[in-house]
């Protein structure tokens, strides 16, 4: 069927039968390797090739366009379409819907097959997004751009990249006042050791040398106002055996320096290094820092050292509260010790050797440092 001087109007008009019968207004059969139906439009300019329309207020489930492939065997694709312009979209949807979906999918037979697969082979290094989900509405504060949902025992989501020296995940929030750049929420009853962030280093491979950081956080922000970089909130009072950090150090430092916790203040001026506070009414015996070495054998560790190169104190002990049989500094020795006082003392001393300065209230004092008596 060909008209090549049609300008206007209709060229073919087919019109099922009304009433309870599903008559077909046109079928076409095809044998061989031909095709059912060739449309062509070499000369359109701002008409549609194909025009599918319905006004239809019949409310009964149905598909305008619809493409079934019913042989299991047959390697056909349903649907293929070419774009060869490079300047617009091949696939455009534009939906009115209010509750319903623009697109929807329904996989339910799939074995080792996916849902939707995106790829790109494209050699071209300008910046580009291969999928862009964009709220552009700021008023739609309900609207989530992206959400999965997992009900089997499975990864949720899985990335893997070549990528070197850009991130792998990149989460842009400039204008975030008091919200989350990234929140984890994991309230299950059967929790019990799951973990709500695990960063994980495997074994490095033959001849790598690994001196990257698990986690790296970091702020240039020029504000003043009083805040934490990072905080570690314990909220629930019943909660008295969480550990609000726990560091674990397997490496021994035998060939390089490996130590549990480093920090590092260059830039500190009037500020404090570690600062450790605890505003507890509680009347408990406890010790706001304990440094405790458990084992016997490790006649070489020392549980405190400090060290000051600048010719100022060393340490400061400021107390406040004193109370009746309250001790400021108490020292508890070993057997050979007398232990009966707040500070322990040996019964004979050697030869004075030195003092040591201490200031109790504005006014110095000398403790004579004495050799030992063996």
């Amino acid at each position: 069927m060909a008209n090549s001087s049609l300008s206007s109007g209709i060229l073919s008009n087919l019109d099922t039968l009304s009433g309870a019968g599903a008559a077909t207004a046109l079928s076409i059969t095809s044998l061989g390797n031909g095709k059912a139906l060739d449309i062509i439009g070499d000369s359109l300019t701002s008409s549609n090739l194909v025009n599918i329309y319905s006004n239809s207020a019949d409310a009964t489930g149905r598909y305008l366009l619809q493409i079934n492939s019913d042989n299991s065997a047959a390697l056909a694709v349903c649907l293929g379409l070419e774009q060869d312009c490079t300047g617009q979209s091949a696939l455009v949807i534009n939906s009115r819907s209010t509750t319903g979906t623009a697109i929807g999918t329904n996989c339910s037979s799939l074995t080792t097959g996916g849902v939707a697969s995106f790829w790109s082979n494209s050699t071209d290094a300008s910046s580009r997004d291969l999928v862009a989900i964009v709220n552009n509405n700021a008023a739609a504060t309900g609207a989530t751009c992206l959400k999965l949902t997992q009900n089997a025992n499975r990864v949720s989501l899985n990335i893997v990249t070549d990528s070197a020296t850009v991130p792998v995940i990149d989460v842009i929030a400039n204008s975030m006042t008091t919200g989350d750049g990234m929140k984890i929420l994991m309230d299950g009853t059967a929790m019990t050791n799951a973990k709500g962030l695990k960063i994980w280093n495997t074994t490095n491979s033959v001849g790598n040398t690994w001196v990257g950081n698990l986690a790296y956080l970091y702020s240039n922000n020029t504000d003043t106002s009083t805040r934490q970089l990072m905080r570690i909130w314990n909220a629930n009072t019943a909660a008295t055996g969480t550990t609000v950090l726990d560091i674990v150090q397997d490496a021994g430092g035998t060939t390089g320096f490996a130590c549990g916790l480093n920090i590092d203040g260059d830039g500190l001026t009037n500020g404090n290094l570690v600062h450790i506070d605890s505003n507890s009414a509680d009347t408990s015996t406890r010790a706001l820092l304990l440094i405790k070495n458990d084992n016997t054998a490790a006649t070489g560790a020392i549980p405190l050292y400090i060290h000051q190169d600048a010719a100022e104190t060393v340490v400061n002990l400021h107390q406040v509260a004193t109370a009746a049989g309250s001790s400021y500094i108490n020292f508890v020795g070993t057997a050979a010790a007398n232990t009966t006082g707040p500070i322990s003392t040996l019964t004979t001393s050697g030869a004075i050797v030195g003092h040591i300065q201490i200031e109790l209230n504005g006014t110095k004092y000398w403790i004579a440092a004495l050799a030992d008596p063996s």
